[in-house]
């Protein structure tokens, strides 16, 4: 009798891994347009099916992948539903766990993205609650995401107008772009942000010189889509910065 019952619980959590495994090769896999619309779909019929944190979080991300990588400016008020789909099962997740990472940081970028696609008023009032949930996104673990949470703030102080206007900072955009590409090295996005904040400050060879950087990340295949994208914009500022 014990040995059924021991054989029987190897065999769930054989079962249980084999699942997760798969799950996470849907994520790992995105390295086509076909593939990250297979994931949003897998994700979003998981959220739908069961809304827990796991799946809350994971959605989010799907969706402002999806939408902010595949979908382009032609796709709009499709990109409006993605990213609000994504900021509503963020907010979820921001409910049910309140005190973990995921739900606090793709809360504070699909909301973001969403307000950009929103026009620049939406942008504005958005800042806020961006910065309240990319705050408790770092203090939960700043360095997730190849330091993701630090450089969403240092975006944040870079875009956003100035005080008393807003919250916009140069010198906290640079001391957490800094930070972030110290602790993410390999985050390429970070490099493409900081090379424009330094563009905007007028200091062009420090630009090239993170460009050149962020050009030299190895390429993910498993990310191509993305990949393509930042190496391209990274491209464009390399030639600004000439």
């Amino acid at each position: 009798m014990k040995r059924s019952v021991i054989f029987i619980f190897i065999l769930t959590c054989f079962l249980f891994t084999g699942l997760l495994f798969a799950e996470d090769e849907i994520w790992q896999n995105r390295s086509t347009p076909e593939r990250v619309l297979a994931a949003y779909n897998h994700y979003k019929n998981q959220y739908q099916t069961s809304q827990t944190y796991e799946n809350a979080w994971k959605f989010a991300r799907a969706a402002h992948y999806y939408a902010s990588v595949i979908l382009t400016d032609s796709d709009k008020e499709l990109k409006k539903q993605v990213f609000t789909e994504g900021k509503d099962a963020a907010t979820k997740a921001r409910e049910l766990n309140p005190k973990a990472v995921e739900g606090h940081y793709y809360f504070a970028i699909c909301l973001g993205s969403w307000a950009e696609t929103n026009g620049i008023m939406a942008s504005l009032f958005a800042v806020k609650d961006m910065h309240e949930a990319v705050e408790m996104a770092i203090a939960a673990n700043q360095a997730f995401e190849n330091a993701s949470p630090l450089m969403t703030r240092g975006r944040l102080y870079q875009k956003a107008p100035g005080r008393p206007i807003s919250i916009g900072d140069k010198k906290k955009a640079e001391e957490d772009y800094l930070k972030a590409l110290q602790i993410g090295p390999i985050n390429r996005v970070a490099h493409r942000f900081f090379a424009e904040f330094l563009l905007d400050i007028k200091d062009k060879a420090r630009a090239r010189d993170i460009i050149a950087k962020g050009l030299a990340i190895p390429f993910n295949p498993n990310n191509a889509p993305q990949e393509n994208l930042e190496i391209g914009k990274l491209k464009e500022l390399q030639e600004k910065a000439k």
